[in-house]
C-alpha cells in the first residue's frame, strides 16, 4: 500500500497511525478541512485545515481508530469529476 495519496482523490485507504503524504499534482493550492459532518470524522492527527501547495506534498499522520467513518473536504481541486467531489472518504485499517 502506497503512503503517497492524491489529496484530490475521491477515496483512499491507509494504515492507522502511519504517516502518509498528501500529494497535490495540480496547479493551485488545495485546502483540506473538516467537513463539519457528524457522520464522518476527521482522519488526521493534525488540526484542520491543512494546506497543500500546488505541485507539492505535505506529510500527515492518520488517526489510530480503525473502523470509524473518516472523511475530509477540499477546496482548490480541479472542477472535473471525481476531483471536485466532497467529502473525500478515507478508510483506516
Amino acid at each position: 500500500m502506497s503512503n503517497e495519496k492524491n489529496v484530490c482523490s475521491r477515496s483512499w485507504s491507509g494504515l492507522r497511525s502511519t504517516t502518509i503524504t498528501l500529494k497535490n499534482p495540480h496547479d493551485k493550492l488545495v485546502t483540506v478541512s473538516d467537513c463539519g459532518n457528524v457522520a464522518c470524522n476527521w482522519p488526521f492527527v493534525e488540526d484542520s485545515p491543512i494546506y497543500v501547495p500546488a505541485q507539492e506534498s505535505v506529510d500527515v499522520t492518520l488517526n489510530d481508530f480503525p473502523g470509524d467513518d473518516y472523511c475530509y473536504c477540499t477546496d482548490g481541486c480541479p472542477g472535473i469529476q471525481p476531483f471536485d467531489t466532497n467529502p473525500k472518504t478515507v478508510i483506516i485499517t
